[in-house]
């Protein structure tokens, strides 16, 4: 039979192990996952406005009327 004390510590040690693994992993997700200058300059081209128009005609239409009426 185990006893209480033997429990007690293998639950720590599931529970530090779990704590070490997802730091490393979080370590290595952050590590791999930084932006390139690559990365940068497509992120760049990707997100650029092409149509400048259609923010200013969202905007317009935005009034507190027609997000009542939206809401309803």
């Amino acid at each position: 039979m185990t006893s209480i004390r033997d429990t007690r510590v293998l639950l720590l040690i599931v529970i530090l192990v779990t704590f070490v693994l997802a730091f490393i992993v979080g370590f290595l997700i952050g590590w791999f996952g930084k932006p390139t200058s690559n990365n940068e300059k497509l992120l760049d081209r990707l997100v650029a406005d092409e149509d400048p128009s259609i923010k200013d005609r969202i905007l317009a239409e935005i009034d507190a009327e027609n997000i009542r009426e939206n809401l309803r």
